[in-house]
């Protein structure tokens, strides 16, 4: 998608999204013609719905939502032939690279997934064992343990596990740390987490998506010619 360096009078709440990602600047004041603008929409189905009431999240398919969602389709479009006009004059123009994120990708409109607008899907799976043993390093390096707590196994302990999940998984460890803490009258505040807080915190913390889940996300992607992730 890309922005010229026109204008035009635009109003409501999907133009006020357009422009809060940058303030209006001329094309020749763009370092290079691939500068761009990264617009992220977070959940778009919960605002602008699914049109026929087949939407997920908050939209629900009402008339609030699918009036957004219209308003929504128009500026993206519009941004486009602005940048087709610009291209057509001898412009170069700056990229808008609008940048949704979804887990609950079946309840996005149709319409925002077509040629020039959310066109390029990629499939992100929940992070594989190897990345799942560098999120938790990453955060026992932060934390006060008694002894070495041994990523690699926690890892393999945690399939399906977001980055969400292990911070959970270490934040309800540090937690059960200071309930012993203050059970056993120390009191010091500040203490020390052994395997046994892991072992008792993975007891109680489960990934929050499901087998089914992550097939039905992979299968969806790839009915759409998702492009897979990279992720370990």
């Amino acid at each position: 998608m890309r922005r010229s360096s026109s204008t035009h009078a635009r109003t409501g709440p999907a133009s006020s999204f357009w422009t809060s990602c940058r303030p209006p600047q001329p094309c020749s004041s763009l370092p290079s013609p691939l500068s761009s603008d990264v617009a992220p929409l977070d959940e778009p189905q919960a605002l602008f719905g699914r049109r026929g009431g087949g939407g997920g999240g908050g939209g629900g398919g009402g008339q609030v939502s699918r009036l957004l969602l219209s308003q929504l389709l128009l500026e993206m479009d519009a941004v486009q032939a602005e940048a087709d006009a610009d291209a057509a004059a001898g412009g170069l123009g700056g990229a808008v690279v609008l940048a949704g994120a979804t887990n609950t990708p079946a309840a996005l409109d149709e319409a925002l997934l077509r040629p020039g607008r959310l066109e390029h899907l990629f499939f992100v799976p929940p992070p594989g064992r190897r990345a799942r043993r560098d999120i938790l390093a990453r955060q026992l390096r932060r934390m006060p343990l008694a002894e070495p707590i041994d990523a690699e196994a926690l890892a393999a302990a945690t399939p399906r596990f977001t980055g969400a999940d292990l911070l959970s998984l270490c934040q309800k460890a540090a937690l059960g740390a200071l309930r012993r803490e203050d059970e056993s009258g120390a009191g010091s505040g500040a203490a020390m987490l052994s395997r046994a807080d892991f072992e008792t915190a993975l007891a109680s913390v489960r990934p929050s998506l499901s087998e089914e889940q992550v097939r039905e996300h992979r299968a969806w992607s790839q009915a759409r010619g998702s492009r897979p992730s990279t992720a370990a």
